[in-house]
């Protein structure tokens, strides 16, 4: 991926593919190593490129009728002691915006990484479809650090989408499975 996407690109003279290459073969000794995380702490980090996710957002999406119980099966559960239970599941549906940052010490790295995952997230959004995120979306938006210039660039890449997420009831309860008829006579005939 690396070949086909950065091959032949340079900026004036940064060669984008040997220095892609540079940035992602490494090991943590290297200060170049680049660092995934799922949080932004800038006290542990000991490389000059990193790349964090954050959750910018989560709303509350169009739910099915009936409370979200649409056409969910109520799970079954067979007991041999005792009678069987079964539960109804409820769906929500949920739209939401996660943010991969990336960032470095160096412009043109940072961007070159920028442009990487992009590509990358472009090529697994029919995996994503398959897996359950819908409407799929990517954007970006470049980032900029207000009050103290720490000396990193960064770019943010934005990852919309909706998804469902389905829960089971809390409330056990009992499957009928007998019915007993008593009959009682009735007293005038006797």
């Amino acid at each position: 991926m690396l070949y086909l996407l950065f091959q032949g690109n340079t900026l004036g003279k940064y060669d984008l593919y040997a220095n892609i290459k540079q940035l992602i073969i490494t090991t943590p000794e290297d200060p170049n190593h680049l660092e995934v995380r799922l949080s932004y702490d800038p006290t542990s980090t000991t490389s000059n490129n990193m790349i964090y996710v954050t959750l910018a957002s989560e709303n509350a999406m169009h739910d099915s009728l009936q409370i979200g119980e649409g056409d969910n099966p109520e799970l079954l559960f067979t007991n041999d002691d005792e009678a069987n239970e079964y539960r109804k599941q409820f769906t929500r549906r949920f739209a939401t915006t996660y943010t991969v940052m990336v960032m470095g010490k160096n412009r043109n790295e940072m961007l070159v990484l920028f442009h990487l995952l992009k590509a990358m997230t472009i090529t697994c959004i029919n995996h994503l479809t398959q897996e359950g995120l819908q409407n799929v979306k990517i954007g970006g938006q470049d980032v900029r650090f207000t009050g103290s210039d720490i000396g990193l660039f960064a770019r943010g890449i934005n990852i919309s989408f909706e998804y469902e997420q389905t829960v089971p009831e809390v409330i056990i309860k009992t499957v009928v499975n007998k019915i007993r008829v008593i009959l009682i006579a009735d007293d005038s005939s006797l």
